[in-house]
């Protein structure tokens, strides 16, 4: 019976890994619409794209601290 447990806890584990992946891809791919609209578009200042960025990473960290949304 241990087994199959350390067989599910690994395989959830890899799982959460590969997901925490994926969203960290996602996040730069993000950043950069973000970075790529506000910058270079709307020709905000650094200091507001960086302030919007900021804000975005703390939104998508809490997020992942979530009871029930635990990516990583």
């Amino acid at each position: 019976m241990l087994d199959v447990a350390d067989t599910i806890y690994e395989t959830c584990k890899t799982y959460l890994i590969q997901q925490g992946k994926l969203l960290c891809i996602l996040f730069v791919f993000i950043g950069l619409c973000i970075a790529f609209y506000f910058g270079f578009l709307q020709k905000m200042p650094l200091s507001g794209v960086m302030l919007i960025m900021a804000w975005t990473i703390l939104g998508i960290l809490a997020l992942t601290r979530l009871p029930g949304t635990e990516f990583v």
